[in-house]
């Protein structure tokens, strides 16, 4: 093929939203697919490693670390330089939000955790299909190998690598890559954000946590919808990881703690309070705007 036959990003463009998300959706497996085939070689195990592997949680940590890089954030930023002329621009980390709408938006995902935690239990007592049962308590075996936690240097390594890191490449994947993507041809705004938040419940593959994952991807997606900023989702995805970690961290030195369940009223009080304070941080958003403008 001639240079000049070679197609140019506004070629690339012309291509429909659908069919580069599935081209976004294409890039993420393919990593997926690599991080495997390295996995099954016996000096790189640890690239997957799993509580029935043997190795030191250092490696777990590792593990997660690389595993959010290469599935998220490549698919992401080698979107991002092959079709939007505008480059790194498009993740739009560069716009500014107010630390009213930061405040506001990270406790709303604070305040989610009581009924998101204990409303997952309740799910997950609803499923009897014996599989999705075994999946469900491999799921959580993994995740509180991962979240062992020794020392305030362990808190703070499993905070980054466990809560920063995803925050940041799952935000360029699904709100600046999906949801940015399904955006450019909708006329109504919403479609994108329910379809974004389906993607991303269903790619954290947890059958109890599922609903409550999407009701999660919404609370985010139109947190980037209102502000046009990432950095208020990636703040928002943070806090909501980092807390439910340190509650984690809490929890394995104190039995009392572990043990206490919120009541229905306190989930309830969760729900509304969330809602309340979304509501605020949409209100004061739009002040922000005006104020711009």
């Amino acid at each position: 093929m001639e240079d000049n036959d070679k197609p140019t990003a506004k070629q690339f463009m012309s291509f429909g939203p659908g069919m580069r998300v599935f081209l976004l959706l294409g890039l993420y497996y393919s990593f997926v697919g690599i991080i495997l085939l390295l996995a099954g070689m016996p000096q790189l195990a640890w690239l997957i490693a799993g509580s029935e592997s043997g190795y030191a949680n250092e490696y777990s940590w590792l593990s997660a670390l690389i595993q959010s890089i290469l599935i998220f954030a490549i698919p992401a930023i080698v979107y991002a330089n092959t079709f939007p002329h505008e480059r790194f621009a498009f993740f739009r980390l560069n716009k500014p939000v107010a630390a009213s709408v930061l405040i506001l938006g990270a406790l709303a995902m604070l305040v989610l955790i009581p009924g998101f935690d204990q409303a997952a239990q309740w799910i997950s007592t609803l499923i009897t299909d014996p599989n999705w049962k075994a999946f469900e308590e491999t799921s959580q075996k993994q995740n509180e190998w991962f979240l062992q936690m020794s020392n305030m240097p362990d808190l703070l390594l499993c905070i980054l690598v466990n809560a920063l890191v995803p925050a940041v490449c799952e935000e360029l994947f699904f709100r600046a890559g999906i949801q940015q993507i399904l955006m450019e041809r909708s006329r109504n705004s919403h479609i994108p954000i329910v379809s974004t938040a389906l993607i991303f419940a269903f790619m954290h593959a947890s059958p109890s946590a599922l609903p409550l994952i999407f009701l999660a991807g919404l609370m985010l997606g139109y947190a980037f919808y209102w502000t046009g900023s990432l950095r208020l989702s990636i703040a928002m995805h943070f806090f909501f990881n980092a807390t439910s970690i340190f509650i984690t961290y809490l929890a394995q030195r104190d039995a009392s703690f572990a043990n206490w369940k919120p009541s229905i009223l306190v989930v309830v009080v969760s729900f509304l309070a969330s809602g309340g304070l979304l509501y605020l941080t949409w209100k004061f958003s739009q002040k922000a705007v005006k104020t711009l403008n």
